[in-house]
C-alpha cells in the first residue's frame, strides 16, 4: 500500500490536518518546482500564506491512514479557508485532498523531507 504524503498542512486547532494522495503530492512537487507561490495555488492557499521559508512534506504510514481514516472536507475543518469548496478538490488547483483527524506531526510519527 502507498504512504500517504502531505506536501503541505493546514492543521487548525481542533485537530484535523489536511491530507493528499502521495501521486498528487508528487505532482504538486514537480510542478512547484520549489515556487511556494505556486503551491499556494495547487493547494488553495492565499497568496504569500506559505511565505519563503522551506516547505516539508510529509509521509504518514498506512496504518496511520487506516487507524485514524480519511474523509472529504465539509469546510467547517478549523483550517478551511475562504478556497475551499465542496466535494474534496482544492480550487483553483483541482487537487484531491481529505482530512484526518489526531494526526501527530512529531518526527517518529510521520517523515519529513524538505520540498524546497
Amino acid at each position: 500500500m502507498a504512504r500517504i504524503p502531505m506536501l503541505a498542512m493546514q492543521r487548525g486547532d481542533d485537530g484535523t490536518s489536511f491530507w493528499l494522495s502521495k501521486e498528487h503530492a508528487d505532482v504538486i512537487q514537480d510542478v512547484g518546482q520549489g515556487d511556494n507561490r505556486l503551491y499556494e495555488t495547487l493547494l488553495e492557499f492565499d497568496e504569500g500564506y506559505l511565505g519563503d521559508n522551506p516547505l516539508y512534506r510529509l509521509d504518514v504510514a498506512p496504518e496511520v491512514v487506516s487507524e485514524k481514516g480519511i474523509s472529504i472536507p465539509s469546510g467547517r475543518e478549523d483550517g478551511a479557508n475562504s478556497w475551499l469548496q465542496p466535494g474534496g478538490r482544492t480550487y483553483p488547483g483541482d487537487m484531491p485532498e481529505g482530512v484526518m483527524d489526531g494526526i501527530s506531526i512529531k518526527e517518529g510519527d510521520v517523515t519529513w523531507n524538505a520540498v524546497n
